[in-house]
């Protein structure tokens, strides 16, 4: 028998690992280790292999040899199943890291499959949405500026479709609250290629009908006989006028009481009716005619002026005031006769100045009108572009609220586009590389 065993090139292990505090094993060159399993066989060999503890003889160390540790550590690095089918096995530590990159790249590409799938579907959504803002868009700011279209269509009629019309809006970036009064003159002149230049109505003096001042004067003779005297008194002129006058053929008798008339009658009444009164009589008489040629004058130029062939001013007011002169004028020759009949009776015509005023007033502004319609015509291919400019301005004044809620809509829209795009494009490069990679490793 032999005693003495033969010594290993490692005279001594000191374990400190596992359940192991400090235990020293001095093997020799062949050792056995045995037990159930758990109480860790596997861990002296694991410390030998790694180097933990243990001392080799002198001058020699670990390079110095191969270490071969056949352990289920060494079974789990060199054989392992491929693919999981069975009986089927990789060898090699290097073949199995391999085959776990592949497994963790291969998982990691589905992964980035599935997030590029589903960006994809975001995307779509996105789009759909982009979509249904921009149409939602064009059908409503068409549907709001409906009336502008159809007031100003030949402005608008290049733009009879909902795109074309928000594609014009969304060009627009001043905004201003015409007045559609304003835009209308303008726009039934500009566009009417049958517009054209029109004579402005005639104004009137206001003045020319005066009141002569022998209507507000008592017309009496300057004759002093007793006969002249009672008359004056009882101011029975008049009255004794239309007598005389009325009564020619009396056979010398008081038509009222039959009584002998004077020898001198006659004369008695020319001396009440003297040179003096009959002046006043013939200056009434003229100013009446001079009153009469006035007013016609006045009136044939305000028939003229009602006759006007621009039919874009109304007519009401002003004929309504033309009666009104008119019926004034009528009172008031009918005055100049009574003062004739009555020259003794005081009379005052009714004021014309005030109703001429006012008409004349709105015979100024009838040829505003017709110096803005002339303006227009004169200038027509001008005034087109201004109009429109015009048009366009009030439409994206009204819309304007409507097109800063669809730019936002549309910012916000398109940023998450961009984000989700970004997305799928860094899924779309990873699973490329992962493909790449995996095809490497394979």
């Amino acid at each position: 028998m032999i005693n003495n065993k033969i010594k290993s090139v490692i005279p001594n292990i000191d374990l400190n690992a596992a359940i192991f505090t400090n235990i020293s094993i001095k093997p020799t060159l062949v050792n056995f280790f045995y037990g159930k399993n758990g109480v860790v066989k596997s861990t002296v060999g694991r410390e030998i292999f790694s180097d933990n503890g243990v001392q080799w003889e002198t001058g020699k160390s670990k390079d110095d040899y191969s270490i071969l540790v056949y352990s289920e550590d060494f079974i789990k690095r060199n054989f392992s199943n491929y693919e999981n089918l069975p009986g089927v096995f990789s060898i090699g530590e290097e073949d199995i890291e391999d085959r776990k990159q592949i497994n963790e790249k291969t998982i990691e590409k589905k992964n980035q499959e599935d997030l590029r799938a589903i960006k994809l579907i975001e995307y779509q959504k996105k789009q759909k949405e982009l979509n249904t803002t921009i149409s939602g868009f064009k059908t409503d700011s068409f549907n709001s500026a409906r009336k502008l279209r159809d007031n100003f269509g030949k402005v608008l009629s290049g733009y009879l479709k909902s795109a074309g019309f928000a594609k014009k809006l969304l060009e627009q970036t001043t905004a201003v609250e015409h007045s559609i009064t304003d835009i209308t003159s303008l726009y039934d002149v500009a566009f009417d290629d049958k517009a054209i230049v029109y004579p402005e109505m005639q104004s009137i003096e206001t003045d020319t009908l005066l009141e002569p001042e022998l209507l507000s004067k008592s017309i009496v003779s300057s004759s002093s006989s007793t006969f002249a005297e009672f008359v004056k008194k009882f101011q029975t002129g008049d009255w004794v006028k239309q007598c005389h006058d009325n009564f020619q053929h009396t056979d010398g008798k008081c038509p009222y009481c039959q009584q002998i008339l004077p020898a001198n009658f006659e004369e008695e009444i020319t001396n009440i009716f003297n040179q003096q009164f009959q002046n006043e009589i013939d200056s009434l008489k003229a100013s009446k005619k001079n009153y009469k040629n006035v007013s016609t004058s006045i009136y044939n130029l305000l028939k003229g002026n009602s006759k006007t062939e621009f039919k874009k001013i109304n007519l009401i007011e002003y004929n309504d005031k033309f009666r009104i002169f008119s019926d004034l004028v009528r009172q008031n020759l009918e005055i100049f006769d009574k003062k004739l009949k009555e020259p003794t009776v005081i009379f005052n015509l009714e004021n014309t100045s005030e109703i001429l005023i006012e008409i004349n007033n709105l015979i100024d502004g009838f040829n505003h009108q017709i110096r803005s319609n002339n303006d227009i015509a004169n200038a027509r291919p001008q005034k087109k572009k201004e109009c429109t400019k015009m048009i366009w301005e009030l439409i994206y004044f009204n819309l304007q609220s409507q097109v800063k809620t669809y730019n936002d809509s549309l910012k916000q829209i398109n940023a998450d586009i961009k984000t989700i795009t970004d997305a799928g494009t860094a899924a779309k490069n990873e699973v490329l590389r992962l493909t790449n990679e995996i095809a490497v490793l394979n």
